[in-house]
């Protein structure tokens, strides 16, 4: 059971924005923290007479924000690592805090130490490291957690026996639709017209809401954006057609019109096809 939580998504600083809120506000906590609470006896770790005190305190947050932007911004991508798993984000945290408590202890430690004197400076710094970080750390994961729970309930729902429920604005459910059923979406104003198939042909449903909630909403069902003005569902389309004009898409629905594909969606339509 601990190996399968282990091994889930972690869904979490999968984005540079979910990414920016925990360098800035890790930063900030601990520049904060530092010059109100002189924590630790923070102040005597190698004081520098000639540097202020206020940046001298506020350089351990600086530092700190720089560790942690390396870490999400430039190791990542470099490592290829956009997602974790919870095992993985688990190892990569520890490590952010044995770096970072490092850097700090080289530039603030007493360099004069040796042995298990030296060790023992190391792990308490680490510690300290671990005291400041952890709780900005854990609340913007919980901000982040929370905020995600908040917007499913937003979201497109999937009920059990595979039921899209498409909501308006008012997060009410105004269409609920089988996904094989569901042909081809396309923008109408502050509107969109969600059309899909019945027994006696095609039928039109106009919703409240818009094309760029609805891309993020339906992707789990490959219902993907197409066009400034489309979405269509990839389990539906019979063929695609090439034309001066640029890709048409037909669906299996004969009553169904060409479905246009602008030229920035192109490739990532080919490639789902």
């Amino acid at each position: 059971m601990l190996k399968n939580w282990l091994n889930k998504p972690f869904g979490l600083l999968e984005n540079y924005k979910e990414k920016g809120i925990l360098v800035i506000t890790t930063g900030i906590f601990a520049i904060l923290f530092f010059n109100l609470y002189n924590p630790f006896n923070v102040s005597n770790w190698q004081p520098l007479k000639t540097f202020p005190l206020f940046l001298m305190l506020s350089s351990y947050g600086l530092i700190g924000i720089v560790i942690i932007s390396l870490s999400q911004f430039v190791l990542r991508p470099l490592l290829g690592i956009k997602r974790f798993k919870v095992y993985s984000f688990i190892i990569w945290t520890i490590c952010e805090l044995l770096i970072l408590g490092l850097v700090l202890f080289i530039i603030y430690g007493d360099k004069g130490l040796k042995g298990h004197d030296l060790l023992a400076a190391f792990f308490e710094a680490l510690k300290y490291t671990f005291l400041v970080i952890a709780p900005p750390y854990a609340a913007v994961l919980y901000y982040l957690y929370t905020n995600k729970q908040k917007k499913k309930l937003y979201h497109v729902d999937k009920s059990d026996d595979q039921i899209i429920k498409i909501l308006d604005e008012k997060q009410n459910v105004k269409i609920a639709i089988e996904p094989e059923k569901l042909l081809y979406i396309k923008n109408a104003d502050n509107y969109v017209e969600i059309f899909y198939s019945k027994s006696d042909g095609i039928t039109k449903e106009l919703v409240r809401t818009s094309l760029k909630r609805l891309e993020k909403e339906l992707e789990d069902y490959r219902i993907v954006r197409c066009h400034r003005s489309y979405m269509v569902n990839l389990k539906n389309i019979s063929f695609s057609k090439k034309s001066r004009q640029g890709l048409n898409l037909e669906l299996k629905d004969q009553n169904a019109p060409l479905i246009p594909v602008s030229k920035n969606y192109v490739a990532a339509i080919l490639d789902e096809l």
